[in-house]
């Protein structure tokens, strides 16, 4: 091995077999040298093959999804979808003063009975003058919120959901459920933008109450041709004046005939605006059944007719379907109003439903794969027949390139 020359040639001499042995160890030193790191390279090296599965099933979709997230792709052959497609239920609960049909309607009915014989003495400020407007008031917005609810969910269910792709069952259910929460806030917020429109308009009109709750007419004096006085209304013991404001309210009472009160309703106000005196008030009485019987045994103190008889009735106090809820018994009428009743929102939403109707063509995802064996010796075996006859042009040249050099170095010490 010392002596072994594989570039020997007729011509050699002393000194050129010399450069010949030593060019030798270098290109077998070389060839051994890129042989192993070729053949380490071909058998470790991965390229990127593009997989395809046509058609693919829930099933395999969640697999690949769980594998190749990263570069998987699936077109949904339909882009639109309506969210009726896959939204099982969307369903609002509500209030328990709209979820009662009843409760409403027989406080209506009680105190309807009940004004006709008191008509001829009733003071104006006294709430069972106006009860039934409070409780007709709670039932129709009752009725629009319901109605309104229907509605927009039977819209909102047409409405399209736009995926090119298939999403991710985690991004698909976070998406949806922020979809769902801006429907829900913006359906609240035409129906509060509704509601302050009619606010404005009644306030800013100036409108008179029927009821005699904002003006009082009196006359200048006792004459035939005596002009009529109209006073604006004061509350709060004369410090807020319908005149100026029209968030004046005080507490609802029932009053006398010389106008004392006999009694005072628990968080429900009068003031110069009917429609501002509900919407200021709270139903924390209806939820105590002490404060319905003690509202109830009320309303007959100050009638006249000390022959007529307190009815009743045999009707159970609003609770809360859950103990978890939006509203507490305190809550204004306001606040109920302006979110349209609306306790709590359910839905049920399914993924697979969803994916059904995406109906994807395919599945495209990239996959590292190593070089089979056939590929690998193919491509180590073309390499390293470029690189023999490479190196066997080279490594002769640049041996005798160095021993030019060095002979050059020892001519100029010497």
């Amino acid at each position: 091995m010392r002596t072994l020359n594989l570039f020997q040639t007729e011509f050699s001499t002393n000194d050129t077999r010399r450069q010949e042995i030593i060019s030798t160890r270098l290109y077998l030193g070389l060839v051994i040298g890129f042989t192993i790191i070729l053949f380490l390279y071909t058998g470790l090296i991965e390229r990127t093959t593009t997989i395809m599965v046509p058609t693919p099933s829930i099933s395999t979709y969640v697999s690949l999804q769980e594998r190749y997230s990263d570069t998987l792709q699936c077109p949904c052959s339909t882009i639109s979808i309506p969210y009726q497609e896959f939204i099982i239920y969307l369903n609002a609960t509500f209030h328990p003063i709209c979820s009662r049909s009843d409760f409403l309607s027989a406080w209506h009915n009680y105190f309807y009975r009940y004004r006709t014989t008191i008509v001829y003495w009733i003071h104006s400020d006294d709430f069972r003058s106006w009860a039934i407007v409070f409780f007709n008031f709670l039932e129709k917005y009752c009725e629009q919120a319901t109605i309104t609810v229907a509605d927009v969910i039977e819209q909102f269910k047409s409405d399209l959901f736009v995926s090119s792709e298939v999403m991710f069952p985690i991004l698909f259910e976070t998406q949806i459920e922020m979809i769902l929460k801006l429907f829900q806030k913006s359906t609240s917020i035409l129906f509060a933008r509704q509601l302050q429109m009619f606010r404005n308009i009644s306030v800013g009109h100036g409108l008179i109450s029927n009821l005699g709750i904002n003006i009082e007419l009196k006359l200048d004096r006792i004459a035939v041709d005596a002009p009529v006085l109209v006073i604006p209304k004061t509350y709060k013991n004369g410090t807020c004046s319908c005149a100026t404001s029209s968030n004046c309210v005080e507490l609802a009472s029932f009053y006398n005939r010389t106008h004392d009160i006999v009694y005072t309703i628990e968080k429900i106000y009068t003031g110069c605006f009917i429609l501002e005196s509900i919407l200021h008030s709270s139903l924390t009485c209806f939820f105590s059944n002490s404060c319905m019987i003690d509202l109830m045994s009320a309303t007959n103190l100050g009638n006249p007719n000390l022959a007529a008889l307190t009815e009743i009735m045999d009707i159970s106090p609003l609770e809360f379907a859950s103990p978890i809820s939006n509203f507490n018994i305190n809550d204004t009428i306001e606040t109920m109003v302006y979110q349209l009743f609306i306790d709590s929102w359910s839905n049920e939403t399914s993924y697979e439903r969803y994916y059904n109707a995406c109906a994807p063509i395919k599945c495209i995802y990239l996959k590292e794969k190593r070089l089979n064996v056939i590929y690998a010796v193919t491509i180590f075996l073309t390499v390293i027949n470029g690189l023999l006859l490479g190196l066997r042009s080279v490594v002769p040249l640049f041996v005798r390139l160095l021993y030019k050099l060095g002979n050059r170095i020892r001519t100029l010490c010497s």
